[in-house]
């Protein structure tokens, strides 16, 4: 009995580091010599985040992107708010820094009206680029990137023509949605690559794509696009595995990423 109990334990131990064990994923996008590289971050949960904000500084510093995408769910909790900006400034970042929204971050607001207000004001002073249905311009030597931040697609506004308005003398179009469901109601010509998080590649691995059939109901997640690179609606989407935790501080099968993506 002691030996099951202990095998019990000693699993569930190597799920809790696993969920803090980063891996560093590259992309190269052939068609493209912009000689830019995008960073991205997703699913942050910071109150579960296992992963450690020096180990995650470092990989940032040794990539040397030119800048960072974070692309929703940032915290859980109203209460966590003063958390995850500190998580964001330990980062210690110098380069822009461009972020979107996600499903659990309008369940804060929804428990707290005042949160959301509270966010987007702390974030913009510390220089965030908080793209709610909007597009931002990122240029660098000549070569312009336009970016395209969608709202969340279950709790935000669907309205998305704002997003692609900066898009037409770009180099490279970048589209940022946290829900990969997102793709499949926007037609391929506005952009070049949709980056987005929100499955955490399934966070727990289970046989038989258990834990998609079960818990997940979005049409691209059955489709079979739930981590990596992948075509939706002949777009070009990646989706990131994410870097915190739901419900339980554990991984298994799906350690958490940071993405960088050269265009």
């Amino acid at each position: 009995m002691l030996v099951y109990v202990f095998a019990v334990l000693l699993f569930f131990l190597l799920m809790f580091i696993e969920a803090g064990r980063l891996k560093p994923e590259y992309l190269k996008i052939d068609d493209s010599r912009l000689g830019l590289r995008v960073a991205l971050l997703s699913d942050i949960h910071i109150r579960l985040l296992r992963v450690s904000p020096k180990r995650l500084k470092s990989v940032i510093r040794s990539a040397h992107p030119d800048l960072l995408i974070i692309a929703g769910d940032l915290m859980d909790k109203p209460s966590h708010l003063d958390r995850f900006l500190e998580w964001l400034k330990s980062l210690e970042l110098d380069i822009p820094v461009y972020l979107i929204l996600g499903n659990h971050d309008y369940k804060c607001f929804f428990k707290d009206p005042t949160a959301r207000e509270r966010l987007l004001f702390n974030l913009r002073n510390l220089g965030v680029h908080v793209l709610i249905n909007q597009c931002a311009v990122f240029e660098k030597d000549g070569i312009s990137v336009a970016i395209s931040g969608l709202d969340d697609f279950r709790h935000g506004s669907r309205d998305y023509d704002a997003a692609f308005s900066c898009r037409e003398t770009a180099d490279f179009r970048l589209t940022v949605s946290h829900n990969p469901e997102a793709a499949l109601y926007i037609s391929e010509e506005k952009t070049d690559l949709m980056l987005c998080g929100h499955f955490h590649g399934g966070q727990i691995w289970m046989p038989f794509h258990l834990v998609y059939r079960i818990l997940r109901k979005e049409t691209t997640c059955r489709m079979g696009h739930r981590k990596g690179f992948c075509t939706i609606n002949n777009i070009r989407v990646y989706i990131s595995r994410g870097l915190g935790n739901v419900l339980i501080p554990f991984r298994l099968g799906s350690r958490p990423e940071i993405t960088f993506i050269d265009i």
